[in-house]
């Protein structure tokens, strides 16, 4: 890489770290120089702003089987036994000069809460085994930053900040299989995320048409939370009994990840991301660069 590329590189990550306030997918370091043959640069003969910059779009798909959370509360914290996050979404990406991925999705979330019911106030009743919160599929975005900050060889070494943002309607509130209980006040929460990390990845060439698989490892720290704003639910059939669903926060601030991106001639990718630590999750990404 050249030295006036790196210089320009690393700056303007900085500037840009310092204008963004960045469970998440780490992502592969190689995507902002992976894929550098434009789809349109086949069909005509005008480049990007001399290769300067770049675009990639395409699907996002991040299903999280257990965010570990607990309890937000200064004394006598809970576990959650189960927290699902599941998001679709479409993918955009700018890149410039091959080092930097600016990168946003929008797209859709669905929260699935399972926890013994201890975890959160009770008044006036026995609480039952286990409590479990449904909430409709809605609207949710995220926003980051990632950057190639060494290239040497097949080997990149890159870092990546990342938000997450979904306030998704509640279906419903359901103690054990009893029939749903109802919500006195407020329908949905707030559920943000935000991330840094840092990974390593190795390329590999196969054969010609260019096919290549870039295999990579990283680690993150994270913090979650969930604004529940003390909603209130109360037993429709004695309204004397009621819960207050208290805030939540992470477990755990670290994880790691190992994933592998496959790319076809420069052009086309399709990454599979697989998390721990922090969270049990899978991520799959499929992108085309325009």
């Amino acid at each position: 890489m050249p030295p006036m590329k790196l210089k320009i590189g690393i700056t303007l990550l900085f500037v840009l770290s310092a204008a963004t306030a960045f469970s998440l997918p780490i992502g592969n370091p190689a995507d902002p120089n992976l894929l550098n043959c434009s789809l349109l640069n086949q069909y005509c003969e005008i480049g990007c702003l001399n290769g300067l910059f770049g675009v990639r779009a395409g699907f996002y798909g991040d299903y999280v089987f257990n965010r570990y959370l607990e309890v937000d509360r200064s004394a006598d914290s809970s576990d959650l036994q189960e927290t699902k996050i599941y998001t679709n979404a479409g993918y955009l990406a700018l890149t410039y000069c091959d080092l930097i991925d600016l990168f946003a999705t929008v797209g859709a979330s669905s929260f699935h809460i399972k926890t013994p019911s201890t975890a959160f106030r009770t008044r006036g009743l026995t609480p039952g085994e286990y409590f479990t919160i449904e909430t409709e599929t809605d609207f949710s975005w995220s926003v980051g930053l990632r950057a190639a900050l060494l290239n040497w060889r097949c080997f990149t070494l890159g870092v990546e900040g990342q938000y997450f943002r979904a306030c998704p309607s509640i279906n419903f509130v359901r103690e054990e299989d009893d029939e749903p209980l109802y919500l006195s006040s407020g329908d949905h929460f707030k559920y943000h995320e935000w991330q840094v990390g840092a990974a390593l990845s190795r390329e590999f060439y196969v054969c010609t048409p260019r096919l290549s698989f870039v295999p990579y490892i990283g680690v993150k720290w994270a913090c979650a939370k969930v604004d529940m704003n003390n909603l209130v639910v109360i037993n429709p059939n004695i309204q004397t009994d009621t819960y207050v669903l208290y805030d939540l926060e992470n477990k755990k601030s670290w994880g790691y990840a190992v994933g592998i991106t496959l790319a076809l001639n420069d052009m086309i990718s399709v990454m599979v991301e697989r998390r721990f630590g922090d969270e049990n999750g899978l991520q799959v990404n499929g992108q085309i660069h325009f």
